[in-house]
């Protein structure tokens, strides 16, 4: 008996093989669409990354154009008033700037200025943004330029005796005046420098014309003249903002009574080799005449240093934070005082005068204040 011939095993390898080759096949496409979708995502993420690299290269250079504008801004107001005072200087030298200038200090072999004599500076006018320039650049002193005003911090020093000046700068003669014009200073203990060159270019860019201040001639003295400007001073008390007139602060000891109103004038002053003479001399609101002075009193008796005093039942303890204030126009005081009486308030709502409060009305200690 014939043994049977085995079954031929190449069909079923044939169709094995094809079985595996579809499923390598598909197995293919699918890591291949895995692939697709892999390289997609990479192609969005890199997409993304280029988006996220140019913003942060468009915010870099948007901060470095901003860096450079404040750095332009701040080169700017380091020029500020040195800058503007810089120019009145040049004015001042173009225009002849001497003794028949105004100068009270140039040498003259004859009397060549008399009242009428130009001013010591001419005066600027002040473009809006010439203007912008300057508040920006003395704000950092402390110094406020408003619309009609000029604020500068200061302090109260003296309250009693015969005085010299109603405000000084740092430096000056603080032990004859009522104040001193502090400034706002950046650290403690420092002294604000420039405040009289900052004062003087905010009065101009207000509109204020500089004056004549006080000369010397051999036998002839000529008395300061200038535009008026009118003076208020507030601090703060039990919550409220007191204001009062700088002239309400002073006793004028030949005619009994305060200061009469309306008596500050803008002069100006001058500069010398060394720069703006009252900030070299400290002198700011003068009531005993100097020529150094950016504030002067229209007053022939301002050539007597005995004259004004302070009145010390109306002046605020020493060491008082003030703020004084400097405008073409009266600021409406929210305290005042009957001008014959140094203690009698008359301002709405005030408290009647303790008895005997008045004081020696003649300028002694209680009224006026004594040296």
């Amino acid at each position: 008996m014939e043994t049977p011939a085995p079954e031929p095993r190449t069909p079923w390898l044939l169709a094995g093989l094809v079985a595996a080759a579809a499923a390598a096949s598909g197995l293919t496409l699918v890591a291949a669409g895995a692939a697709r979708e892999a390289a997609e995502q990479a192609r969005m993420e890199s997409q993304a990354a280029s988006r996220a690299a140019a913003a942060a290269r468009e915010a870099s250079e948007k901060a470095a154009k901003d860096v450079a504008e404040l750095r332009n801004d701040l080169e700017m107001l380091s020029a500020n008033v040195d800058a503007v005072q810089r120019n009145v200087k040049e004015l001042a030298d173009k225009v002849n700037f001497g003794a028949a200038g105004g100068n009270p200090f140039a040498p003259t072999g004859q009397e060549q200025g008399g009242p009428d004599a130009p001013p010591a500076q001419p005066f600027l006018e002040f473009t809006p943004d010439l203007r912008e320039s300057l508040r920006k650049s003395v704000a950092g002193k402390g110094v406020e330029l408003l619309g009609d005003r000029v604020v500068i911090p200061g302090q109260v020093v003296l309250r009693q005796g015969a005085l010299e000046y109603f405000a000084v700068f740092p430096g000056g003669k603080a032990h004859e005046s009522v104040l001193v014009l502090t400034g706002k200073p950046s650290a403690e203990g420092e002294r604000v420098q420039g405040l009289g060159a900052a004062l003087n270019s905010c009065l101009m860019a207000l509109g204020l014309r500089p004056g004549t201040p006080l000369r010397f001639f051999p036998g002839k003295t000529i008395p300061a003249k200038g535009t008026p400007v009118h003076i208020a001073v507030e601090w703060e008390e039990e919550g409220r903002t007191v204001r009062v007139r700088a002239e309400d602060l002073l006793w004028d000891r030949e005619h009994n009574r305060s200061m009469e109103e309306g008596k500050f004038i803008y002069v100006g002053a001058f500069f010398d080799p060394d720069g703006y003479v009252p900030d070299l001399s400290g002198d700011a609101v003068a009531v005993y005449s100097v020529s150094t002075c950016v504030v002067d009193l229209d007053d022939p008796r301002a050539a007597n240093d005995t004259i004004f005093m302070a009145c010390a039942p109306r002046i605020p303890p020493e060491g008082t934070k003030v703020r004084v204030i400097f405008s073409p126009r009266p600021l409406p005081p929210t305290r005042t005082w009957d001008p014959k009486e140094p203690a009698k308030r008359t301002d709405p709502g005030a408290a009647p005068a303790p008895a005997g409060a008045s004081g020696d009305k003649s300028g002694g200690e209680e009224g006026g204040g004594g040296k």
